[in-house]
């Protein structure tokens, strides 16, 4: 059998010598200029045409979209605002046809007072289409935002995530912020010692707060003026969300930034270091006007540095904009204020923060300036423009009979002199 074939055929002079086969090492067509190898000359021959062109297409399987892989029910939980502990229940579907093994969870991001619990113990072989209950516990104290998701490593390729999302508190407004013009803003350290007076005069004192009692006081004046509702915004807090919990800024700590940073930037350049500045710490980024909450990631001491578990939200200038330390806090029950007009108040803010959510460090202020005598010397000059208070004590101890007559008796031999100012 003979046809012809439009176009070159290229013999291989060695297989031509040895005599083995069809010496065609290559063909060439002259109608589209496809090259075909000999190969296909020598398996199946002889054949009427070349094959050219071949459509074709791919079936694809929708088994692995719901099986062979991990489900979590729900795929996300949303918080919102959590002021109590809550709870929620989360399954876990094993959706492979073969067993597979879980080995543990890894708590990614800011989840600071969150817990995962089940009722087994892992790592834990799945038999195939196994269904699992977990118990998502979320406390109502910690880092007021909750940001970060719950990975589950297992004998699978596939890594399931679960994003948890959620604020513990509300973050006080710029527009809220102290009236500077009238009243300053105090920030008081209050300590428990329990003081132990003999009758010889001597003191034993009891430390009862390894870290102190933290309160912060200042006048925010609201008044609707200009388009700017800040007495509607102060109302609605009052009555939203005072018994809240607060984010705050600790205004008299604050470091300013020496570059400018993007909105797309996780990393703030400053002009230094303080020891409040620590990893998991929450800032605020401001200029007096907006604001940003982040969590500090990473700090470098040596660049002046820190990074950001997020990007900002907007473009923060040098020079112009600070941090300062997050507090969270709450009021307390009742605030006091003053109505000027319907569109105009004063109130009396307190703000007390919640105890051991700032580690050791935010209290580190270093060594005395001035010692003496193993005490530290109060460096500062008495502003005379105000009057000092003054109080005399001297302790004695009174017996009182309702019949009969009184007894004073003197337990200590000097008086005490405290002034304030």
């Amino acid at each position: 059998m003979s046809f012809d074939l439009p176009g070159t055929l290229i013999y291989d002079e060695p297989m031509l010598r040895a005599g083995a086969g069809l010496p065609i090492a290559e063909y060439e067509s002259t109608n589209d200029g496809v090259k075909l190898l000999a190969g296909v000359f020598a398996e199946r021959r002889p054949r009427p045409t070349l094959p050219r062109n071949y459509a074709g297409a791919i079936l694809r399987s929708y088994a692995d979209d719901y099986y062979n892989r991990f489900w979590l029910i729900p795929p996300l939980i949303e918080l919102g605002s959590v002021s109590v502990n809550v709870q929620f229940n989360v399954k876990l579907w094993t959706a492979y046809l073969t067993p597979v093994t879980v080995n543990q969870w890894v708590y990614e991001g800011q989840l600071d007072g969150i817990d995962f619990v089940s009722n087994h113990e892992h790592p834990r072989l799945y038999p195939p289409l196994a269904v699992e209950g977990f118990t998502l516990y979320v406390m109502g104290e910690g880092a007021a935002t909750i940001d970060g998701r719950l990975r589950i490593l297992s004998s699978a390729v596939e890594e399931p995530l679960l994003p948890i999302t959620g604020q513990r508190a509300v973050l006080w407004d710029s527009p809220l912020w102290p009236n500077w013009d009238r009243s300053p803003v105090v920030i008081k350290y209050e300590y428990l010692t329990e003081v132990l007076v003999s009758r010889s005069g001597k003191e034993q004192r009891l430390r009862k707060r390894a870290l102190p009692r933290k309160t912060v006081e200042f006048e925010a004046r609201a008044i609707d003026s200009q388009g700017v509702m800040r007495h509607r915004q102060m109302r609605m807090t009052m009555l939203a969300q005072q018994n809240k919990t607060f984010v705050v800024p600790e205004w008299p700590r604050r470091t300013k930034l020496t570059r400018q940073t993007g909105s797309n930037d996780t990393v703030l350049f400053l002009e230094d270091i303080p020891p409040w500045l620590y990893v998991d710490r929450q800032i605020i980024i401001s200029n007096g006007v907006a604001v940003d909450l982040a969590t500090v990631e990473s700090v470098s001491v040596a660049a002046k540095s820190i990074t950001l578990r997020s990007f900002v939200s907007q473009v923060w200038r040098a020079g112009e904009a600070y941090v300062c330390p997050a507090l969270t806090c709450y009021m307390p029950d009742k605030i006091t204020g003053t109505m000027h007009l319907p569109i105009a108040t004063t109130h009396q803010i307190t703000f007390v923060q919640f105890p051991t959510t700032e580690k050791d460090e935010a209290f580190d202020e270093g060594s005395a300036t001035i010692p003496f005598d193993g005490r530290e010397v109060f460096p500062f000059l008495i502003n005379w423009r105000t009057d000092l208070s003054l109080e005399e004590m001297w302790p004695v101890e009174t017996v009182l009979y309702d019949s009969g007559p009184v007894e004073r008796f003197r337990i200590v031999n000097f008086p005490t002199r405290v002034t304030k100012f």
